[in-house]
C-alpha cells in the first residue's frame, strides 16, 4: 500500500499511533508524505474522522498494549468491560486457539425475512463486528464466533480489517431458504470504530465471569434437550 492511501492513523506491531499526512515544503518546492508518532490520548478528529490501519501482522496483543497506556481513558470512552479486558487478557495465561487462524473485523449489513405477508428485519452495521477465521469445521464453515471465547485464548491471534462491505439477505419464507451476498463498496474504519467493534464483541453478554455463567446455561439446556430425547426414544 503507497502513503497516499495510508493517509490516516495505523496503529503498529510495536503498539504505537502513527500519523501518516501530507505537507508541502517550501524548501524543496514539492509535497512529501510524512509520519509522526502520536503519544498523547487521540484528538476527536483522530478517533472519528480520520482513516485508520492496522500494520499487517498486528495482534490482538498489541492492540491491548496500546489501550493499555492509556487505560482509564478508553474504559470511560469505550466501555464494555474495557479496562477488565485488557487486564485479564494482558496478565492472564495465554492458551492457543489451535483451530483459529486469525481475527477479523467486518461491517455487518443484513436483511431477514421470516414469514411472507411480514416486512423483512434489517439489520444496518453502524459498527463493525469481530469474529475468527480458521480452519473449516465438518460442514466446511471456516468463520468462528466469538461470544463465548476468554480473551487469553485469542490475544495472541493476528487482528484483520476486512474493508469490503456486503449486504447479506436471507429469505427464510421461500423453499428452499434463499441467501444472496451483495458487494456494496469497500469502507475505511476509524479508530473508535475498530475498537469499540472489539470489546463490543468480547462483552456481548458481559464481564468475563457473566459470559461463562451464560455458556454454562446454554450448555445446561443443551443437556437437558438431549435427555428429553433420549427419553423419547425409549
Amino acid at each position: 500500500m503507497s502513503n497516499e492511501e495510508k493517509v490516516g492513523v495505523t496503529l503498529t506491531k510495536n503498539s504505537e499511533l502513527v500519523e501518516t499526512y501530507y505537507e508541502y515544503d517550501e524548501t524543496l518546492k514539492k509535497g512529501l508524505y510524512k509520519q509522526k508518532i502520536i503519544d498523547t490520548f487521540p484528538s476527536a478528529n483522530i478517533l472519528h474522522d480520520m482513516d485508520f490501519y492496522l500494520e499487517e501482522g498486528i495482534t490482538l496483543k498489541e492492540v491491548l498494549l496500546y489501550l493499555s497506556k492509556d487505560i482509564e481513558l478508553w474504559d470511560f470512552l469505550i466501555g464494555n468491560w474495557c479496562k477488565d479486558l485488557v487486564t485479564e487478557g494482558l496478565k492472564g495465561k495465554e492458551i492457543e486457539e489451535t483451530s483459529l487462524e486469525y481475527l477479523e473485523l467486518y461491517w455487518g449489513f443484513e436483511i431477514e425475512k421470516y414469514e411472507t405477508n411480514e416486512a423483512p428485519q434489517v439489520s444496518a452495521g453502524k459498527k463493525m463486528e469481530l469474529h475468527a477465521k480458521g480452519k473449516k469445521d465438518s460442514y466446511g464453515a471456516d468463520t468462528y464466533s466469538l461470544l463465548f471465547s476468554k480473551i487469553n485464548n485469542i490475544v495472541n491471534l493476528p487482528l484483520k480489517i476486512k474493508k469490503d462491505v456486503t449486504l447479506d439477505t436471507t429469505d427464510y419464507s421461500s423453499s428452499p431458504v434463499n441467501f444472496k451476498v451483495t458487494y456494496l463498496g469497500d469502507c475505511t474504519p476509524s479508530l473508535f470504530q475498530v475498537i469499540y467493534g472489539i470489546f463490543w464483541e468480547l462483552s456481548f453478554y458481559g464481564s468475563s465471569e457473566s459470559k461463562e455463567n451464560k455458556r454454562k446455561e446454554l450448555e445446561g439446556i443443551v443437556e437437558e434437550i438431549k435427555d428429553k430425547l433420549n427419553k423419547e426414544k425409549l
